[in-house]
Order: structure tokens, then C-alpha cells, then sequence
């Protein structure tokens, strides 16, 4: 007696376990279950028409062809173990039920699919040995503690637990971590405690401790409430942030310093050209200028030749001008001798006379704040931010603005230009000069910012504490 269509459409619909119906000649599938679909990865689309074979779901093919052959033999196969592969290339654990049969007169393999990898790695969860747990516990390089869950009393703790806060076992089992004097401000133990309260389970919460001659350490603490031995208890694993912190310190130094020589490199590969170009080059193009203003002074020179010395004179003169704007974009020798806010006003005017741009400045007297290295930096973030107006904003107006208080100076280049989506634009994609800019303030100890949005401008903004110098 053939079931009927209705009720197995509806189970084929419902059932929780993944539903296939192959054609039993081709093996293809010829429907699937959204159980199904999620099971394994693959859409609906992909499944149709191909075989379990070809899509690779079976993660030992052998096995495909024993389960087959039962079924053409008996007509069901059950509860048979196989490995299944997901469309992510991970191995699942299922038990199948195979039914040869007959729907609207086509003979069929109808498949049901039961994950058990869960349950698995549930049984494998329990089998595990309480001296595995043991030992895990012993040779774990973060603090591990177990204490009563009502009491906050000690109940076990591993040794990196004595070496993280330096005390004995005989002098803390049966104590709680506030006797103990592990937190110098009690609010940070309570703000554990409401949160392993709250949640049962916490992860990477930071915390700060002391041990008991006052040296304070920084934790990472993740925590579980569990039962061990008819108790309920909490687990706590502290991860002592002091190597880490050290470790980052120095990282981060070797690399500021490493960024620091880069640009003083640069800077005084800058002032070597620029020198070059002014000293040399320029004063090789002022001689030429000059012999040919003074062969035009020449008596009965042909015109033809009069008129090449005037292009040369009129050719090196545009040489040397470019040369100078040359030498001056390398090395900002108003630094040296205006100071950076009246060469930042400079900067801004040849901006504006250059661009068409209409520019509004509002320049505090900052010449005394920073040392040389530092001015030269924020002269440099502000060349960069003007010319990436100038370059890329489409702006018709911007403005900068150079505001002092006692602590931190404030340096603001915006325009109201295209504008751009940060959030939406890679950060290999928004160029070495924002980068760039980054880099020089971190090495001054400022903070840098970009605000921005698509066709509503560009704000680039630097606070610098006074000095040039990091906090």
C-alpha cells in the first residue's frame, strides 16, 4: 500500500531531520527538505538533479555503496552510521533511514538524515576523565579557581593561581577573594559577581587585582557557573595581562620608533634635495638666464638668435621659479623662518590663489608650543589635508582652524566638498596620505580623525597635547 501523497508532503514539510527523495535508478535527487538544505549546506537549486555523489556529501564514498546495496537487497536500511561532509568542507556524524519505495508510480529512495555529531561530542564530553580535567587544570598557564558558589570560599585552585597573586595554598583554600585582599576597589568584584549572576557564563571581562603586597595586576577573567559533585560552584580562569601589556609596550615603541626614523629620514632626505635644487640646480639656471640676457645685449646679433636667447632666458627663468616651488613643497623653510602659524597662513593663501578655493582661517599663535620635530609634523598633516582638497574634494569653500587651550592644540582642515563614506571605504583604499597623516600624529602623541560622508564635505582633525609630546 503506497502512502499517501498528502500526509508525506506534510512530513516531507515539517519533519525537524533532513528529508531526501533520490530516483532510484540515477540517484538523483529529486527532493529535499529544508532540514535538509540547512544540514548540509547546500541550497535547493544546487541539489536537484545531481546525485549525493557528485556534490560531495558523502565523506567516505565506500560507505555510499554498502548502505546502497542493503537497500536494493532488504528495501530499508536503519539507524545506519555514516560521515557525512558539509558544503563548508566540515564533517558531520549521521544516522540514516533508507526506504525503497514507490511515490506516484516512481521508484524511490526516500532518506531521512539525523545529525548525532552533537550528541557525540556529548558522549565524548562525558567520557572524559576527571584526571584529564586534572591536568588541564595543573599545567593550564592561566589561574584556575573553583569556589563555592553561595560562599565565594576557595574550594580548589591551580599553581599559576599561587604564582598570579603570590600566596600559599594552606594560607587561601576556604577563603574568599575579598578576605584575601585581592581586589584593592570591592566594586570590581561585584561587578563580576552581578555579571556571572546576570549571565551565568562570562568571557573576557577585564578586571583589575593586586597581590597581597599591593602590586596590582590586570586580569582577563572568564567565568562559568557549574556543578561538581552535587555542589554548585563557580569556575574562574584569570589570565594575567602584565606580559602582554609589556609585550605591546614594546611592540608599539620599536614600531613608533621605527616610524619616527622613517620620517626623519625622509625630512632629511627632503632638505638634501632641497638644498641641491636651491644651491646647485637653481644657481646653474640663474647662470644660464644670465648669459642669455647678456647675449641679447650684444650688438648685431641676427634676430633669428636673438629670439632663441630670449626663449632660453624666459625658460630658465620658469625653471627657476619651478625649482624654488620645488625646494620649498621638500622643505618648509618658513618653519625655519616664520614660524608654523604664519607658514601655515602661507600655505593656506598659496592654496587658495592657486585652487580658486575660498578658505576661512582661524589661526591661534601656536609657534612656542611645539619642538621643531613636532611643528614640522603638523605642517606636514596640514600640507597633506590641503592637498587632498585640492586633489579630490570637488570643494568650493574650506576652512582651517588652529585652536589652543592649556592642554591640547586642535587642528581642523575641512571643506564641503564630495565628501566620502568611511565606513564603506577599504582602508588599503583611502591612500598612503591619510595613513600618512596617522602615523605623524601618533609619533607627536595626538589623536586623529576623519569625519566624513558622501557629497557633505570632509573634516580631518588632530589634537595634539602641548609640547609635541606623547602623555
Amino acid at each position: 500500500m503506497e502512502p499517501s501523497e498528502e500526509l508525506f508532503a506534510a512530513v516531507f514539510r515539517f519533519c525537524p531531520d533532513a528529508i531526501a527523495v533520490n530516483d532510484a535508478a540515477t540517484r538523483a535527487f529529486v527532493a529535499v527538505n529544508a532540514a535538509f538544505e540547512r544540514l548540509f549546506g547546500h541550497p535547493r537549486a544546487d541539489l536537484i538533479g545531481r546525485t549525493a555523489l557528485e556534490m560531495g556529501l558523502w565523506a567516505v564514498p565506500s560507505e555510499r555503496e554498502r548502505v546502497l546495496a542493503r537497500v536494493m537487497d532488504e528495501g530499508t536500511v536503519q539507524e545506519s552510521p555514516i560521515l557525512g561532509r558539509r558544503r563548508d568542507g566540515s564533517i558531520i556524524h549521521c544516522q540514516l533511514l533508507v526506504l525503497l519505495t514507490r511515490v506516484s508510480g516512481r521508484q524511490v529512495l526516500i532518506t531521512v538524515v539525523r545529525d548525532r555529531t552533537e550528541r557525540l561530542r556529548e558522549r565524548a564530553a562525558q567520557r572524559e576523565s576527571e584526571e584529564m580535567f586534572a591536568r588541564i587544570f595543573r599545567c593550564s598557564p592561566d589561574a584556575i579557581a573553583i569556589t563555592d558558589y553561595e560562599t565565594g570560599r576557595l574550594v580548589e585552585f591551580n599553581q599559576s593561581y599561587e604564582r598570579t597573586f603570590g600566596f600559599t595554598r594552606e594560607s587561601a583554600l576556604g577563603r574568599t577573594t575579598l578576605e584575601l585582599g585581592l581586589y584593592p576597589d570591592p566594586r570590581e568584584r561585584e561587578r563580576l559577581l552581578d555579571a556571572v549572576r546576570r549571565e551565568r557564563t562570562v568571557r573576557d571581562l577585564e578586571l583589575t587585582s593586586q597581590k597581597p603586597d599591593g602590586t596590582p595586576v590586570p586580569l582577563l577573567y572568564s567565568g562559568e557557573v557549574i556543578e561538581l559533585g552535587g555542589r554548585v560552584c563557580l569556575l574562574s580562569v584569570l589570565r594575567d595581562m602584565t606580559p602582554a601589556r609589556r609585550a605591546a609596550a614594546r611592540e608599539r615603541q620599536v614600531r613608533e620608533e621605527f616610524t619616527r626614523r622613517l620620517i626623519a629620514d625622509q625630512e632629511a632626505e627632503r632638505r638634501r634635495i632641497a638644498g641641491e635644487l636651491h644651491d646647485s640646480l637653481g644657481q646653474n639656471l640663474l647662470l644660464i638666464t644670465n648669459h642669455a640676457q647678456m647675449a641679447l645685449r650684444l650688438e648685431n646679433v641676427p634676430e633669428p638668435a636673438r629670439a632663441e636667447c630670449a626663449a632660453i632666458a624666459d625658460l630658465a627663468s620658469h625653471a627657476i621659479t619651478e625649482a624654488r616651488r620645488i625646494a620649498h613643497d621638500l622643505r618648509p623653510y618658513q618653519l625655519d623662518q616664520l614660524g608654523l602659524t604664519r607658514s601655515l597662513e602661507a600655505m593656506v593663501d598659496a592654496a587658495a590663489r592657486s585652487s580658486g578655493i575660498a578658505f576661512d582661517k582661524h589661526l591661534d599663535p601656536v609657534d612656542d608650543l611645539f619642538t621643531p620635530e613636532a611643528a614640522t609634523n603638523v605642517y606636514r598633516i596640514v600640507q597633506e589635508a590641503l592637498s587632498n582638497i585640492l586633489r579630490h574634494a570637488g570643494a568650493s569653500r574650506g576652512r582651517i582652524a588652529v585652536e589652543r587651550d592649556i592642554r591640547d592644540v586642535s587642528v581642523r582642515v575641512e571643506d564641503n566638498g564630495r565628501g566620502f563614506e568611511p565606513a564603506r571605504t577599504p582602508a588599503d583604499e583611502r591612500g598612503s596620505g591619510l595613513r600618512g597623516m596617522q602615523e605623524r600624529t601618533r609619533i607627536i602623541g595626538g589623536r586623529f580623525e576623519v569625519r566624513a560622508a558622501a557629497g557633505q564635505g570632509t573634516c580631518v582633525e588632530i589634537m595634539v597635547p602641548v609640547g609635541g609630546e606623547p602623555r
